[in-house]
């Protein structure tokens, strides 16, 4: 089995990578303007899912949050985004919601890879990322997309299925 995916990060994988942590920088942020974090709360909350859709989804903001200034650069970003905020608080906040770009079914095709037949699942993901993972039957692909489908882990699920270990998604 071959497999070519980008795993997405959590906040928490963000910030053992980067040492940062958006939330406490949205507070820093709104404490430099002499406000209070409380009152800004839905702001200081979505700074850490933001932070970590940017970071998944867009390579420049990727690059300079692995890069030496990642620091400044994401106390910029929140600035930037405090700004957007504070101007009008529901239409940020509703922003959001919208931003969030659909996951596409993925698809299954019968191929050869390395001059052996079986299956290619791929599609899916945001923006630059996607999966593209070839296996050596259609059931196997069947098991993989579904595990997508419910969000199951996918580390776990290929390991399991390149074991034969797998035989349906619960």
């Amino acid at each position: 089995m071959a497999v070519f995916a980008m795993r997405k990060l959590t906040i928490d994988e963000f910030s053992d990578k980067t040492a940062l942590l958006p939330w406490l920088v949205a507070e820093t942020v709104i404490s430099s303007r002499q406000l209070y974090p409380d009152d800004h709360r839905d702001f200081v909350n979505s700074c850490d899912a933001r932070t970590v859709h940017h970071y998944n989804t867009h390579e420049q903001f990727r690059k300079y949050m692995d890069g030496v200034e990642r620091r400044e650069w994401l106390y910029s970003f929140v600035n930037h985004w405090f700004d957007s905020y504070i101007k009008n608080p529901q239409e940020y906040l509703s922003n959001l919601e919208h931003r969030k770009k659909k996951v596409s079914p993925l698809k299954i095709k019968a191929t050869v890879y390395r001059n052996q037949e079986g299956f290619s699942l791929y599609g899916g993901g945001h923006g630059i990322f996607g999966i593209s993972i070839f296996v050596d039957t259609r059931e196997k692909a069947e098991l993989l997309r579904e595990a997508y489908k419910v969000g199951k882990d996918s580390h776990e699920i290929i390991s399991g299925i390149m074991k034969d270990e797998i035989t349906e998604i619960s």
